[in-house]
């Protein structure tokens, strides 16, 4: 980044905060490209990195992304392991141990299905008594899928799990953003 033409101010208890804690780790799935990519040696690429970049240079911040399993990487940050999570929504629910800043992002949520299914589904109802997957520990898919009790929900840990999953006939259908049509197309097709 070219350095800022200008500074956020921050309060003199967010100063402070950022003093005592002089690295800050947060945590995000480690499949969320293009959001986060892991690169052979190590660098993590993407938008997340490229912002956290930025407010590093307006803030002196100095934050670090912690790549895992999105269900493990909320058990830690809930657990104190990590300082918060980087792109989760805003959920009540967690709101006794997480603040949560406005979102720069707008994520949608599509169905998958099988090829020779999709004419058949022409809205969620029509899944109703069939199982569908979705990424453990991701609320924002398990209370959009609340939203129609008849469907079966089924968390799987990845979205490669929900790709092998919806490939396999384990599942009817996924719920998912675009992340999942990447691991679809670069890693098993």
């Amino acid at each position: 980044y070219d350095a800022p033409t200008s500074k956020v101010v921050l309060t003199d208890a967010e100063q402070a905060w950022i003093k005592t804690h002089p690295e800050i780790h947060l945590g995000v799935d480690k499949n969320w490209t293009p959001f986060v990519k892991l690169q052979g040696n190590g660098d993590i690429v993407g938008i997340e990195p490229d912002l956290l970049a930025r407010i590093k240079a307006l803030t002196g911040a100095n934050i670090h992304l912690v790549l895992g399993n999105w269900a493990e990487i909320v058990t830690q940050a809930e657990q104190g392991e990590l300082d918060g999570l980087a792109m989760s929504a805003a959920h009540p629910e967690r709101a006794e141990r997480f603040l949560f800043s406005t979102s720069h992002y707008s994520i949608s949520h599509f169905v998958y299905a099988p090829s020779n299914t999709a004419t058949t589904l022409r809205s969620m109802e029509d899944l109703a008594g069939k199982r569908v997957g979705l990424t453990a520990g991701n609320l924002a898919e398990k209370k959009l899928l609340a939203k129609w009790p008849k469907i079966i929900p089924v968390p799987l840990g990845s979205g490669r799990e929900l790709a092998v999953a919806l490939m396999n006939h384990y599942i009817d259908a996924a719920v998912s953003d675009i992340t999942l049509l990447r691991t679809i197309r670069d890693e098993l097709l």
